[in-house]
């Protein structure tokens, strides 16, 4: 996997949150971060062949994009609007929709 890593649950829960977990709720969150590692994978690979850029390049755009949905998120209300982006975030910029899609 590139750029943020999704590895054992233990990366991102200690014990004592992890124990609040059902063992189906844990399967279900590890399920979760193997399709958010599937999509941050898509995301890097349609940067690195939008923009023409090597995969570091790519991964540092997309976590920057990532970063800025997470933003959006936060202070919209409704659907996601492209806003004008530089050339660099157009690529991500389309990726918008796909975001709304994905399970949080």
């Amino acid at each position: 996997m590139s750029g943020r890593e999704t590895g054992p649950l233990e990366q991102y829960y200690d014990q004592k949150m992890l124990g609040m977990f059902t063992e189906d709720e844990r399967s279900q969150l590890r399920e979760f971060y193997c399709q958010l590692g599937n999509k941050f994978d898509e995301i890097v690979s349609f940067l690195k062949e939008r923009l023409g850029c090597s995969e570091t390049d790519a991964i540092e755009e997309a976590e920057q994009a990532i970063d800025r949905w997470n933003e959006d998120v936060e202070t919209r209300d409704g659907p996601c609007l492209v806003a004008p982006y530089s050339n660099s975030d157009f690529a991500a910029g389309s990726l918008c929709d796909q975001r709304d899609h994905l399970k949080y």
